[in-house]
């Protein structure tokens, strides 16, 4: 599930594109379904819905969790407009062109 999620958070930085350029995924279509019912499921607990979760359904969330985690570090966001960057390593901000400060 952790994969599948970091792939639908790769695909969100891809620029528009026909769906014929989209790269074809290595994973079952299953765990993509699974982590849209997971998405929904968290987006639904955050509106104060209470549930009587499953392990698996548990699983799955702190594996979203991870995923974004993962992602946050590896695409930072920019802290003028909030973009996620194609890499850690940018160094100006490829949506409103604000420029990153390192630290040595």
């Amino acid at each position: 599930l952790k994969a599948a999620m970091l792939e639908l958070l790769d695909m969100s930085l891809m620029p528009a594109q026909r769906e014929e350029d989209v790269p074809e995924s290595k994973l079952s279509p299953g765990y993509f379904l699974r982590v849209e019912y997971l998405v929904y499921l968290e987006g639904m607990m955050k509106a104060g819905a209470k549930f009587d979760l499953f392990a698996d359904e548990v699983e799955g969330l702190r594996a979203l969790q991870s995923a974004r985690a993962e992602f946050e570090r590896e695409h930072p966001a920019c802290s003028g407009c909030g973009t996620n960057q194609y890499s850690a390593f940018a160094t100006r901000c490829h949506a409103c062109g604000a420029q990153f400060k390192r630290s040595a």
